[in-house]
């Protein structure tokens, strides 16, 4: 593992660092040292054995260092694993053969796998060889044996997912040689007899989370462990995140991007080869902390851990440790003041209304997790003056004797150093002298230094007073420090740029760029015309991939539209249009895989919306050609635009299969034994009214199950309250309200109680005088049939079909 203890950061009373550099991984190496070299790691239970005590103390110091109580400890461990770990026996019984027969050329062969009967295969009790998962840094199978040799130069590098990767590990945070995580675990859940989650085994987050709680009646040998448990939680996260980098390389589908004014020109020169255009995308946006993971802002705050809170000293001194030996309560109580203090921000709203903020988690060099804020304040609560500034951020010593309270808070919490002469190691010290505040006259003692108000960082009163830690508030003044902070906020891990290429092996094909190692630090939503990124599979088609981008708006291409159909709009510019507009992508999605006729349909209802032309129309089709589909790719256009849809169905059951679904007698106040007379039991003026009069869409599902009656008692009512309206139409059914019924004739028609043939289809919504007035607009392919299937057996159906 490339870990080491830093002591070159904190070298007084600090926390001790255990720092990573590049990728973590473990390694095995052969059975035996090659020529003659002192055995390290696995080789200590093979080699040597006669004078093992003093090989393994060897490895970590000289052998002049080495005293009587270090043989002393190190024997009781050696013994403790012999008797107890099941590996630890494995690579004796090795030994055991190797010297007893003399064989010069040993093979250790380690199972990739247990999946058998763990009756049979379980760890044995007596001596035998180890099982351990080992994986080639280039190949991505898992499932291979391995052979260790006696003795060899090359290193193979463990797979993180066998069960004793990490007893091998840390032998002393698991002395009997368990198994710590395999594939495969089942949650609680599944095995009930109504499983509730989608996830049926346990990840190896969710089984170090469960391994790093404090359980009541259970002394955890890993949460006492001091140094090792932190060099452990290393090791853990290391192991998470490679974990998620493997899926993402392995699982995600081959996708590229590339400009759509590219592809358009590969499309117009005959170049479909989707393998030669664009470039690989291999992070996604769902990985957290990539650098798709994602006005300006007006604070910019920064909240550190405080060891000395209640909580965590209550937790550790109970049993005996330090607040630096759990650093898993002290993430656990940072996190929970960390989200009171986004609450107050938002809900108390201490700097006034917050549109948006920026969060993020790190880790100090110096051991404790600090979070940094960045607020985004409305127009009305931006600062604007010094005044402004001085009501909630303050850089001074308060009076003692007016307010002992936040006096002792600044003293403890908000004091930049000692530096200077006292403390001449001071990161803050540059060339002799501190570079970060300036004296005004005013002191307080700390350590036994006198410190004046240029040792004081910004803060908010309230703030501090409440939540006892060091809480920097500072404001962004200046357009030049924009781009500084989010590089700050989001800088990530500590990292290395580098790039590996053959210059004498060049061809054509476009070169992979593998962003998981080597991404952009920003990328903006602006771009010029047919110049948006356009992504796509590798294995596509281009002229399916063109087509799909003209129907598929960028960010930036969707506000240039809201400006040419709002005139609203053209009075906000970039920054603020997010205060009036929400930008929802998946109603463009949706758009994109919509058929032929659900794309005329939606063409032909959204333009009757918003030209007020007003409009009656019944979406017509049988079961399976998507209708479902279609109500929530216009509820979502609807809605993207911030109007109010109302979706309703004739029935409870349908109801519950649409968002935001209700019955229409519920919706509409429909009277239950319906007659030609009968109207909406609504009274104009009231909240129902005033919802029906400022929606802009009515969607009425199952249609056919009811009475034509039901439709006219709302057509009367609608051309009521809709006369007060400025797109109220005398010549148009509903007032020129735009309502969609959609449905089936071939399903169930409305129940007539001993009615006849005639009874029934007179009491059709098509028996209506309403009819006349609608437009059917008709459903035919069967999308169900097309789930999963080929483009040949599409046509196939369709053939057959027709």
């Amino acid at each position: 593992m490339a870990g080491k203890i830093d002591r070159g950061v904190n070298n007084g009373t600090a926390p001790p660092i255990f720092k990573l550099g590049g990728q973590n991984y473990h390694s095995i190496g052969s059975l035996l040292s090659p020529d003659s070299l002192r055995p390290t790691f696995a080789q200590l239970y093979i080699y040597d054995t006669e004078n093992e005590i003093d090989n393994r103390i060897g490895t970590l110091r000289s052998n002049e260092a080495i005293n009587e109580r270090d043989r002393e400890i190190v024997a009781i461990l050696r013994n403790m694993l012999d008797r107890y770990d099941s590996l630890a026996k494995s690579f004796r019984y090795a030994r055991d053969r190797y010297q007893q027969e003399n064989c010069t050329n040993i093979k250790l062969k380690l199972i990739s796998k247990r999946t058998t009967d763990g009756r049979t295969y379980n760890l044995p009790s007596a001596s035998e060889v180890a099982a351990l998962i080992v994986g080639d840094v280039e190949q991505l199978s898992k499932d291979r044996d391995i052979i260790i040799e006696s003795q060899s130069r090359k290193l193979q590098r463990i797979d993180v997912f066998h069960p004793s990767y990490l007893a091998l590990q840390y032998p002393l945070l698991f002395p009997y040689g368990e198994d710590v995580f395999r594939l495969g675990i089942a949650t609680s859940d599944s095995i009930s007899a109504r499983p509730t989650k989608k996830n049926k085994t346990i990840t190896l987050r969710q089984f170090f989370a469960f391994r790093l709680q404090k359980m009541t009646g259970e002394s955890s040998l890993i949460l006492r462990s001091k140094r090792l448990f932190q060099q452990f939680l290393v090791d853990a996260y290391t192991m998470v995140e490679s974990e998620r980098l493997k899926f993402f390389r392995c699982k995600q589908p081959q996708l590229r991007v590339d400009k759509y004014k590219c592809l358009h020109e590969s499309v117009i020169n005959g170049d479909v080869d989707t393998a030669r255009l664009g470039k690989k995308i291999i992070l996604p946006s769902t990985f957290t902390g990539g650098p798709r993971y994602a006005g300006y802002p007006s604070y910019f705050i920064t909240m550190t851990c405080n060891p000395e809170w209640d909580e965590i000293r209550r937790a550790v001194t109970s049993i005996g440790l330090k607040a630096e030996d759990r650093p898993d309560i002290l993430c656990r109580v940072f996190k929970i003041k960390l989200d009171g203090l986004i609450d107050d921000l938002k809900e108390e709203k201490i700097f006034g209304k917050i549109l948006g903020y920026v969060c993020t988690v790190e880790f100090q060099k110096r051991g404790l997790p600090h979070a940094h804020i960045l607020l985004f304040m409305s127009n009305e609560f931006k600062t604007q003056t010094l005044d402004d500034i001085d009501k909630h951020i303050t850089a001074e010593i308060p009076d003692e004797n007016e307010r002992p309270n936040l006096h002792r808070a600044v003293q403890n919490y908000m004091v930049h150093g000692p530096c200077g002469p006292y403390n001449k190691n001071s990161p803050c010290m540059k060339n002799g002298s501190c570079s970060k505040r300036i004296d005004n006259g005013r002191t307080v003692k700390k350590r036994e230094c006198v410190l004046d108000n240029k040792f004081i960082v910004p803060y908010n009163p309230k703030l501090l007073l409440k939540f006892g830690c060091h809480i920097n508030v500072e404001y962004t003044c200046q357009t030049s420090s924009i781009k500084y902070l989010f590089k700050y906020v989001h800088k990530g891990n500590d990292r290395v740029t580098a790039t590996l290429y053959n210059a004498g092996d060049l061809s054509e094909a476009t070169q992979v760029i593998d962003e998981i190692r080597n991404y952009y630090d920003c990328r903006l939503p602006f771009h010029l015309e047919d110049e948006q990124p356009v992504v796509y599979g590798e294995t596509s088609n281009v002229n399916d991939i063109v087509e799909r981008a003209i129907s598929h708006k960028s960010m930036f291409l969707g506000w240039m539209a809201a400006n040419m159909s709002y005139p609203y709009a053209r009075s906000l510019t970039y920054a603020e249009f997010p205060t009036k507009f929400i930008w929802k992508d998946d109603s463009s999605k949706q758009l994109a895989i919509a058929t032929p006729e659900q794309r005329y349909a939606f063409d032909k209802i959204v333009t009757a919306v918003y030209c007020d032309e007003g409009g009656f129309f019944f979406v017509y089709g049988h079961g399976g050609t998507g209708k479902i589909f279609f109500w929530n790719l216009m509820y979502a256009e609807i809605r993207s635009r911030g109007d109010i849809v109302l979706k309703v169905a004739s029935s409870g059951i349908a109801s519950l299969l649409l968002p935001n679904g209700r019955t229409a007698h519920s919706r509409f106040k429909i009277p239950l034994n319906i007659t030609e007379d009968s109207v909406c039991n609504i009274k104009p003026g009231s909240p129902q009214a005033m919802l029906l009069l400022k929606a802009k869409l009515i969607i009425w599902d199952e249609a056919p199950m009811v009475s034509r009656y039901c439709y006219e008692a709302l057509d009367k009512f609608l051309g009521d309250i809709m006369r007060c309206s400025p797109t109220y139409r005398k010549d148009l059914p509903f007032g020129g309200k735009v309502v969609v019924l959609g449905g089936d004739f071939r399903q169930i028609l409305p129940d007539i109680p001993r009615g006849s043939r005639q009874d029934i289809v007179h009491s059709t919504v098509n028996s209506s005088y309403l009819w006349k007035f609608c437009q059917v607009l008709k459903l035919t392919k069967n999308m169900r049939l097309s789930v999963g299937t080929t483009a040949l057996d599409q046509d196939e159906t369709e053939q057959f079909g027709e």
